[in-house]
């Protein structure tokens, strides 16, 4: 343990948005949080806890403070350097976590490092400077009686040794750092060891439904992999990973990145961003301001990676498809009971994600293929409900827009344990018998399948 001082704690704070990128408000949910030492990323210490977000999707917490699963914080040698915390959420509350985030701290904090600094050998005495010059004469004694010289005063002291010069080397250029290499001073940066990576930021154009697309390319990792790219944007000049920030993989080459929730009439600063070992490197930064009528969007018009079949009431959202069909495969087993899928518009997303959960075991199934497609720039494509995929017919398919087959094409909605829901594109009949909404097709079969996607 160590000697009274500061405690071994530090403040967390995290805003949490769903899957769509919606705040997490008022919500109960479990978080873990784990501290780990780049760049193996071994874990130090591991804590859980069960938070509230408040009504701005924000949890704060006290690290050190948890229930801990692993470590202790008094056993972190924070001199270290190098350390990251992991941010793992349960949006149920619960211990099922899945990754958030990974991030360095940037700066250890004070108080801990300081405990474990105290307790440091002190490093060896330097070389001796030169000897300092000597101190004045003291000032004559008071003239004695008549008759006698007065006594001449003390000489003063010692001039105090100057402390030892520090050698630079020679070379460098104007506006060159200095950095330290294995206790070397050293112009530019350290032979064979990393450095920050290399990023540019892509224009900016904007899209219906208050948002707009940016993105950047990672042309160098700086000899470390890069964990984190993306885009960071604000109404401030130069907005960092505090402001709002997107992420959008990992490693060097082009990304495309989506703004969401922006406001009209504001003027915003985006640049993007990659993060490795030694840090985060920024892009140029872009600035752009929005209109007070954001544009609109129609049915059929190519919009957002597909073809829009369906316009909420603000005009600047709904859905798309993309404009050939994915593939054939079965829904999934018979007899597999996938609780919770719903049937009206706004579900296939959550259905998506549901079946994908029962169907680990059964990888080749319609839900997958749309779940891990990545096509026009996007990663977020669904199997649609039933509500959608007859939305597909009727707004698209109907009026020959898009490239899709005269057959059976499946949803995302479960009639029962062996059923699902279909559509035929042939003459938009729905189930197994025409003219009606009930019944479906054996989930084992093979039909068609449409990916789709919110915008």
């Amino acid at each position: 343990s160590t000697s009274t001082g500061a405690p071994n704690k530090f403040t967390y704070q995290s805003v949490v948005r769903d899957t769509s990128g919606q705040l997490v408000t008022n919500q109960p949910v479990g978080m873990r949080l784990s501290l780990q030492r780049g760049p193996l990323m071994t874990n130090l210490y591991t804590e859980t806890h069960q938070l509230t977000t408040n009504s701005n999707g924000l949890l704060t917490c006290i690290i050190g403070s948890g229930q801990s699963t692993l470590g202790m914080m008094d056993t972190i040698d924070w001199s270290g350097g190098m350390v990251y915390v992991k941010t793992e959420i349960d949006m149920t509350g619960g211990s099922n976590y899945s990754l958030v985030s990974t991030r360095e701290l940037l700066s250890v904090p004070y108080a801990l490092y300081s405990l474990n600094s105290g307790s440091n050998t002190p490093g060896p005495v330097g070389p001796m400077g030169p000897q300092g010059p000597d101190g004045n004469d003291g000032a004559v004694g008071p003239q004695g009686p008549a008759g006698n010289d007065g006594a001449v005063g003390p000489q003063g002291p010692q001039g105090i040794q100057g402390p030892s010069g520090v050698s630079f080397p020679t070379g460098g250029t104007s506006g060159q750092a200095l950095y330290n290499c294995n206790g070397v001073p050293t112009w530019g940066p350290c032979p064979n060891q990393p450095t920050m990576p290399t990023v540019t930021t892509n224009p900016v154009t904007l899209l219906p439904g208050n948002s707009a697309s940016t993105g950047g390319n990672v042309t160098s990792d700086g000899g470390s992999p890069v964990t984190h790219r993306g885009v960071v944007y604000d109404t401030t000049s130069n907005p960092s990973l505090s402001s709002d920030y997107t992420v959008d993989g990992s490693g060097t080459g082009s990304f495309v990145s989506t703004l969401n929730n922006i406001a009209p009439t504001t003027t915003y600063y985006t640049r993007a961003y990659a993060t490795n070992s030694v840090g985060t490197a920024y892009g140029s930064v872009v600035s752009f301001s929005t209109t007070l009528s954001l544009p609109t969007v129609s049915l059929g018009q190519n919009h957002a990676g597909g073809i829009v079949f369906y316009i909420d009431q603000t005009g600047q959202h709904g859905l798309v498809c993309h404009s050939i069909d994915v593939g054939s495969a079965p829904w999934g087993l018979l007899g597999t009971d996938v609780l919770g899928t719903q049937t009206n518009i706004g579900s296939g997303s959550i259905n998506t994600g549901i079946i994908t959960l029962f169907g680990v075991n059964y990888p080749s199934i319609a839900a997958f293929v749309c779940d891990t497609l990545q096509v026009n720039g996007y990663s977020d494509w669904f199997l649609p409900s039933r509500d959608e995929l007859h939305l597909v017919y009727n707004n698209i398919h109907f009026w020959g827009l898009g490239s899709f087959q005269n057959t059976w094409y499946w949803s995302s909605s479960q009639w029962n344990i062996n059923e699902a829901w279909s559509i035929n594109f042939n003459d938009g009949y729905v189930g197994s018998h025409p003219h009606q909404w009930v019944g479906g097709l054996q989930k084992n079969l093979t039909n068609r399948i449409i990916a789709v996607r919110a915008f």
